[in-house]
């Protein structure tokens, strides 16, 4: 139920503007080997941390 209302408090534009944030984070991240690498790194420490 929470979910639900949750989603209905939040409009399309929201959902848009929250999206296309997400891929302009996730272009810079692919575009920039560092951030590549950082990201890698901090999957790996997360799936140590899962097992």
């Amino acid at each position: 139920a929470c979910s639900v209302n949750t989603a209905e408090r939040l409009g399309r534009n929201e959902v848009n503007i929250v999206v296309s944030v997400y891929s302009v984070v996730n272009i810079l991240i692919y575009n920039n080997s560092y951030l590549i690498m950082l990201k890698s790194l901090i999957d790996n420490l997360g799936m140590l941390m899962l097992i």
